[in-house]
């Protein structure tokens, strides 16, 4: 492959990573919300969702930018 096509590889799939981590940010951000009110902050969901919501943001953000 030349440098060109590789590089347009890339850039897609950055951008698709970034596409992943806005969606995930939107709409599951007011889902957490949502959870906070209806279980109360001292809720076992609350904490195992915002463990899971911090982690895969995490993960995502080192794919971006390991890319």
């Amino acid at each position: 492959m030349q440098d060109k096509e590789i590089a347009a590889i890339k850039r897609k799939e950055n951008l698709i990573y970034l596409g992943y981590f806005i969606v995930y940010w939107f709409f599951f951000y007011p889902f957490i919300v949502g959870v906070i009110k209806l279980f109360g902050m001292g809720s076992f969901f609350f904490y195992i969702f915002t463990f899971s919501y911090v982690v895969i943001s995490i993960i995502i953000a080192i794919k971006l930018r390991k890319k």
